[in-house]
């Protein structure tokens, strides 16, 4: 079965969504699939980035998309890049009877002002990586498929007690905030690491802020298996995101994996934070989130006990192979 993928590559662009297509055609092509990328903005060649795939560069050109469409003829068009140009690719699909699926990132994707709630009944499916979106969609064909990831990891090897924040770095993750909390702790025995990308110029001041403030440090881009080392190590996983625009963290996947708690300040992915007591989840208190945090420094029994638990629930909800048995069910549904 051919399954043409249509994003942004998380090697040009590191994403959460970026990185579940990546994820999800390797996966593909180990259980004998035919997943080809099309890849909108060009894909670049990354050592750290295992692709089993064939990737097209298409730009931003929906001639190309168009154009390879035709010429794969495939047997499902996997779409989770949240632009307009999925209009007319939803009409050649309906020309061609090839069936559509719209893969929910966030909830911007959903939200009545959004291109997508205007056309959702186009799509022959539509999967929500977050089981909470379900209610919002007024669509029979729908599905929760949960984020899938990796347990590989490269070793990490810091010397110092540190806690870790892993973001792309914009205006809707908020690091603004775990900046202040490393300028309150500077004079302690505790160290503030922060991976990801800065997309955002108006945040080249985050390497200024890694030279002046003596217990943060700025690692910049690191590779999923790096993260996984790195959290390995760490004392607690750190989320500044704001939630109103958040679809489901990648990273709180992987910190469960290396029994890890997370403090989220913002946002509780699925609410499991809070119900299965795997962390802290402030509800934007920042008196909370400052008191959690502290509570978590001073009580290491309670945050391994957490991890734990973050471990054992990670291993039966984000298990690989159900979810994406899962998903190929769905392939198998709307192709009959």
């Amino acid at each position: 079965m051919k399954i043409i993928i249509v994003n942004k590559h998380f090697s040009n662009n590191p994403g959460g969504s970026e990185f579940q297509c990546h994820l999800i055609a390797n996966e593909l092509k180990k259980k004998n699939f035919a997943p080809e990328y099309l890849c909108i903005e060009n894909s670049k060649k990354s050592k750290k980035l295992n692709v089993k795939y064939k990737i097209h560069n298409v730009g931003k050109s929906i001639f190309k998309i168009i154009n390879l469409i035709l010429k794969l003829k495939p047997n499902i068009i996997y779409w989770r890049y949240n632009t307009n140009l999925v209009v007319p690719v939803l009409f050649l699909s309906k020309l061609m009877n090839i069936p559509i699926i719209f893969a929910v990132s966030s909830f911007k994707d959903i939200q009545s002002n959004s291109i997508y709630s205007k056309l959702i009944n186009l799509f022959n499916h539509v999967t929500v990586n977050n089981k909470k979106f379900l209610r919002y969609l007024k669509f029979k064909n729908k599905s929760y498929i949960p984020n899938i990831t990796t347990i590989k990891f490269k070793k990490f090897v810091y010397k110092k007690k540190f806690v870790l924040w892993i973001s792309n770095i914009k205006k809707r993750k908020n690091i603004e905030l775990y900046t202040e909390i490393a300028k309150k702790y500077e004079h302690k025995n505790i160290y503030f690491l922060c991976v990801g990308e800065i997309q955002d110029s108006s945040y080249n001041w985050i390497k200024r802020f890694n030279l002046k403030c003596k217990n943060f440090k700025y690692l910049g881009f690191k590779s999923p298996e790096e993260i996984n080392g790195i959290l390995k190590k760490t004392l607690l996983h750190i989320t500044t995101e704001d939630h109103l625009k958040a679809g489901f963290s990648n990273t709180f996947i992987q910190s469960c994996f290396q029994k890890k708690p997370t403090l989220s300040f913002s946002f509780d992915p699925g609410g499991f934070i809070k119900s299965k007591k795997i962390g802290r989840y402030c509800d934007q208190s920042k008196k909370k989130f400052f008191d959690d945090f502290d509570f978590y420094l001073k009580n290491p029994n309670e945050r391994r006990k957490d991890g734990k638990k973050a471990f054992k629930f990670a291993k039966k909800e984000f298990n690989k192979n159900t979810i994406l048995n899962k998903l190929i069910k769905i392939f198998q549904k709307i192709t009959i």
